[in-house]
Parts: C-alpha cells; structure tokens; sequence
C-alpha cells in the first residue's frame, strides 16, 4: 500500500505475517521473506501464485509472456501509451527496497509478472517515458500489481 509503515524489522517468515508494513530488505536477501520459497522458474510461469497470490480469488498476477502480449496488441511504447491502453496503467513509479521511499512517481511504472527468472529474481513489465520492456528485478521492490481474472482450464 503506498500509505504503508516502513519496517526494517524483516524479513518475515511468510506473505500473510506482513501486515500493512514495507519491509526494507538486508542487500544480501533481496526478498522481503525468508526462507526462501523455492517454486519453478520461467518466463510462463504461474504455478508458484497458488500459494502465495495476492489478488482476489479468481484473479492472479498476468506472466511475463502475456505482458508482452498486452504491449504487443495495445502498441505499448512508453508511459504515455501504457495510460492511453484498455487498462488504463499509471506512471505509479516504485518503492526502493533500501528505504522504502518512492521514485519515478508521474514518470514510470513498474508492474510485476507471476514468472520468476530465479529464487530471488522476478519478470516485470516496465515503462516510462524512454520506452517499454520486460525486465527482471530482486523481488524485494515495491513494484505494482495488476490482477487479471483467472480462466479455469
């Protein structure tokens, strides 16, 4: 929540003890939660959000695939673009994982995907007014959410 606590006192033991607090992170974690959870890797990866989802039931975290579906079919370029698209995604800039303060507010946005590149690196779709990629990052920053629904198969 951008109105949360900045608590150095982490990391937490699991996602459901965090509370309403942003958990600063030890350079050396570059999680907010430990031990690690171990879950499969891949750039189509959704299975690790079963348990640990933080959308509403029936909606879960898109994969870094269909972030570059989305910027492919809305012609996402830039900040100004990513507004103009279906789903409207503001320039909500980002919460550094050291301090817990915020950059890039008005300028960029930074949206995590469900699909992680490793035990302590995640795929997020990035923009700003330089372009728009799809990016890796520790998953220890306060990057956005966007929820979409859940189709059963």
């Amino acid at each position: 929540m951008r109105n949360s606590v900045v608590s150095d006192n982490g990391p937490v033991s699991s996602p459901d003890k965090a509370g309403s607090c942003f958990y600063t992170a030890e350079i050396f974690f570059y999680v907010w939660t430990f031990p690690l959870v171990q879950q499969p890797v891949g750039k189509d990866t959704t299975g690790w959000q079963e348990d640990y989802n933080p959308c509403p039931e029936g909606f879960r975290i898109p994969t870094a695939v269909e972030w570059q579906i989305l910027m492919d079919a809305e012609g996402i370029t830039d900040a100004t673009s990513a507004f103009a698209s279906t789903l409207r995604l503001p320039s909500a800039g980002f919460r550094d994982s050291n301090n817990g303060e915020f950059f890039s507010v008005g300028k960029a946005g930074s949206y995590w995907s469900g699909s992680l590149e490793g035990s302590l690196r995640n795929y997020y779709f990035h923009f700003s007014v330089d372009g728009a990629n799809i990016l890796c990052h520790n998953k220890c920053c306060g990057f956005s959410l966007r929820c979409i629904k859940q189709i059963k198969k």
